[in-house]
Formats: structure tokens, sequence, C-alpha cells
């Protein structure tokens, strides 16, 4: 192969592993050719690509009648093709330390910066997921605080018996999260732009609870007066104290319903 015939790298904008070869190249001093394959436009599907990357993946580097397809393995060819200034030591020892360190990333690090990418560029499909996830939650938590509430309407359940007490205050713990939660990042996601980081929000998912609890305290008696007309002031009471003692004191373990 003519190391003086100017290599063809077709790529595509975003891709980390072109932007691996590119800078190769540079870092050797390679005159290339480029070819910026539109992605949207299906670019890298089409049929004169294809016969080059049948994966249609990128990068491709074309040097005269060799095509060399990963990006490693392009970089290893230049190296060879263009030994001046060697991308990968000039000792063994020199190469042995700089293929432990690649060898390293590939298996330690960029499975972690592959989650994050993907949190990011799938963000709102996971977000909707989520917040899906939470709701149901809240609900099924709402329909098993519904059953003991009519429970202690129809006297099956004493409402004096600590243990119902308990498990009242744990349900209300397990539906009151997730909206707290819900409230506190919804301002994050209405704004993705914003710069409010992930510290502020999760600041904000420790304030609102109190709030939220303090109103449900009323609607917890609504409920039972509601239900029962014969339903005692005191009986009422007892139902806010416990929401207040459930605030100050923190969440209790869930209880099973």
């Amino acid at each position: 192969m003519n190391p003086s015939a100017r290599p063809d790298l077709y790529w595509i904008s975003g891709s980390p592993p072109s932007w691996r070869v590119m800078l190769g190249l540079t870092v050797k001093h390679i005159d290339f050719t480029s070819h910026r394959l539109d992605h949207g436009a299906g670019a890298n599907r089409a049929p004169a690509y294809i016969a080059l990357n049948p994966k249609g993946k990128v990068p491709t580097l074309r040097h005269g009648a060799l095509v060399v397809r990963e990006s490693i393995a392009i970089l290893a060819y230049l190296d060879r093709a263009w030994p001046e200034r060697p991308l990968f030591g000039e000792t063994p020892e020199a190469a042995a330390g700089i293929w432990q360190t690649v060898m390293e990333f590939d298996s330690d690090l960029r499975p972690a910066i592959t989650r994050i990418a993907q949190t990011l560029l799938h963000g709102t499909e996971r977000r909707r997921a989520h917040v899906a996830e939470l709701n149901k939650r809240a609900t099924e938590t709402d329909l098993r605080l519904k059953r003991l509430y009519d429970a202690i309407e129809t006297g099956v359940a004493d409402l004096d018996d600590p243990a119902l007490k308990e498990r009242i205050t744990g349900l209300k713990a397990i539906r009151d999260q997730p909206r707290s939660i819900l409230n506190a990042l919804r301002p994050c996601w209405k704004a993705p732009g914003s710069r409010r980081s992930p510290r502020r929000c999760s600041a904000s998912s420790r304030r609102r609870p109190d709030s939220a609890s303090a109103s449900t305290a009323a609607a917890t008696a609504a409920t039972i007066s509601e239900r029962s007309h014969s339903a005692s002031r005191s009986t009422m009471a007892r139902f806010v104290s416990w929401d207040r003692k459930a605030t100050c004191c923190g969440r209790l373990p869930p209880q099973a319903a």
C-alpha cells in the first residue's frame, strides 16, 4: 500500500469511535479525505456504504483497495502504514502500558459512560416509565388505605389498636413518598435546559413532604367524617395526631395491609 495515497474516512457527527480515529490521524499528521455521513438521512444505510461496511457503522477507513472497519483496527493499521509518531509506543514496555490502559477503559469505564449516555439520550422514555411506576405505587397504596378506612367505618377494625395506627401511618408514608418525589422533580423536568442541579432537586424533595403530610391530616379526618356521620371529633383528632407524629418522627417501616 502506498502511504502517500490519501485515505478516506467515513464518519458520523457525534460518534466517539470516529473521533478516536480522527484524533489518531491528526496526531500522526496524516492527510485524509473526510466523508461525513448524514445519519438522519440514512446515509450509513445506503447501498454504496453498506458495500464498505455491511453493518452500517462508523468509522470506516478506505486506503486504496483496503477497507478497515472498527476504530482500534484502523488505528493499528495507521500505526503500521505510517510508523512516524507511533500511537502505541516506541518500546515493548510503552506498548504494554498503553494497551493495558486501553483495555482497562474498555472493560471498566466504558460501560458506565454508556449507561450515562443512554440515560441522557433516552431520558424522556425512562422518565415516563418512572412517573408511571410512582403513580401506580401511590394509587395501589390509596386502595389499601381505603380498605382500612372501610373496616374502621363498619367496626371491623378497632380504631384504638396500636398496630392499626402503625399500619395506617406506614401506608401513608408509602403513598406520600412517590408524590413528594414527583413534586420535587417536576420543576427539573419541565425545564430541561435549566441549570438546576440534582442536589437542589433532591433538597426540595426533602422539604416538600412536610406540607404534603399536613394536608393529609385534614384529608384523613374528612374521609372518616364523610364515611361515618357518627365519627366523633376525638376520632378525627387522633387521625390528625398520627399524621403529625409521622411527620415529626420520620417514616415508619411499611406494613402490609
